[in-house]
């Protein structure tokens, strides 16, 4: 029994009478509860019953509550098993033709890439896919035999078919995937790099305590800048690769471009801008280069990944530059990060990239800075080229030529 109803949103009440808000739109009732309690949840449960023959003959109290509750609970209930009836049904015809047709595709996929050349970790990839479908391929029959007997358990094999077939569409994606790799010949390069990396007698993880060679050249005079300054250059070889190595002696990350230019055969680039539009020209012919992009800090704005986000072989061809990504011909890795830089890089490249093992190899470290027409700031060997000027006028105020390289005889 409600002593007053609102009328509006002037008037204090727990609700607004004119918008379907779930509030109350009683001003105070009469319960047992406090007229805030009896309103909170937007029925008024609470009521007195009158008998009248002309007059009130009886009067008692009833409360709906627990006969409101059952009502929803039931309803609820008819909810929950229309939900669950539609799942079953979906699983037992959409989900059904589901597996049907990702299955096909599954068999399609595994045919074509056990024909294709594929890296180790796809091969061994594959297999695991042919287990894991044998067993959703049981999982799928199960589930639809127990939907069929329409038995109490139909709703467990509607959940094994939804299983069954989400999990194969999973699988035909990667496969999929596996697939546009091969096509694009990826898996064929990754194939190609894993037989190149059994060859290496070098672990290539940027720890330079398996190099047994004494470096080919050394700043001895401490030049450089807080985030261009190189320390020392290795050069070793083996029958199949040239190994390169760098390290520094770097206190912060700036963005800035390493470079090797490497001399071993007759003619080669000399002046002007080289592959990567440094401004830099050599005295000797430049066969090949090398270059990494350090993507550290520029200014404090972006801040940068501190990592090498971009790394190429570069080879002349005569006329102009032929580029090829490094990771696809030959291998790399570093230490460093954003405290202090690149600390080392270590390198190895195929003699056969290289056109063949030569006798001698002429070469060249460098740090540019991260655009195009910058010059080189440090240098191994260390040379006049990168110190004609003030440091902060070496980034891209001037040109520079090297004069000077170490040279490796190759037997």
């Amino acid at each position: 029994m409600a002593t007053g109803l609102s009328y509006g949103e002037g008037v204090w009440n727990f609700g607004n009478d004119f918008e379907d808000d779930t509030k109350s739109d009683a001003v105070d009732v009469l319960s047992i509860k406090s007229t805030e309690d009896e309103v909170a949840d937007g029925y008024l449960d609470y009521a007195i019953q009158l008998e009248t023959n002309g007059i009130v003959e009886n009067a008692k109290s009833i409360d709906y509550e627990q006969i409101r509750r059952e009502i929803q609970r039931k309803e609820e209930e008819r909810k929950r098993r229309e939900r669950w009836n539609h799942f079953i049904n979906l699983n037992k015809y959409y989900g059904a033709t589901k597996f049907r047709e990702y299955y096909m595709n599954y068999t399609y996929l595994d045919q074509y890439l056990r024909n294709q050349t594929l890296t180790s970790e796809m091969a061994e990839k594959l297999s695991e896919y042919e287990n894991e479908v044998a067993e959703l391929l049981s999982m799928y029959n199960e589930g639809m035999d127990m939907i069929n007997k329409e038995s109490a358990v139909f709703i467990g094999g509607a959940i094994k078919v939804f299983r069954a077939y989400t999990g194969l569409i999973k699988i035909v994606k990667e496969m999929q995937e596996m697939k546009e790799l091969i096509e694009m010949g990826i898996a064929e390069r990754q194939a190609h790099i894993e037989e190149l990396s059994k060859k290496l007698t070098k672990t290539i993880d940027g720890n330079l305590d398996d190099w047994k060679v004494q470096p080919v050249a050394v700043d001895t005079e401490g030049y450089g800048q807080d985030g261009a300054n190189l320390k020392a250059l290795y050069v070793d070889y083996d029958d199949n690769f040239l190994y390169i190595a760098l390290t520094t002696d770097n206190k912060a990350s700036w963005r800035v471009v390493y470079g090797i230019s490497l001399d071993y055969k007759d003619g080669g680039y000399t002046t002007g801008q080289d592959s990567w539009g440094k401004k830099l020209s050599f005295t000797r012919g430049i066969d090949a280069q090398l270059y990494f992009f350090w993507n550290g800090e520029f200014f404090g704005d972006p801040p940068g990944t501190s990592t090498i986000t971009s790394a190429q072989l570069v080879i002349w061809n005569g006329s102009g530059w032929d580029y090829k990504n490094l990771q696809w011909v030959g291998f790399y890795n570093y230490t460093g990060g954003a405290e202090n830089g690149l600390q080392t890089l270590e390198i190895a490249i195929p003699w056969e990239e290289l056109g063949g093992k030569p006798k001698e190899i002429n070469i060249v470290a460098y740090v540019t800075g991260q655009g195009v027409g910058d010059s080189a700031v440090d240098s191994l060997p260390l040379q006049d080229a990168v110190r004609d000027k003030q440091p902060g006028d070496e980034w891209g105020g001037d040109e520079d030529t090297f004069t000077e390289f170490a040279s490796v005889s190759i037997t």
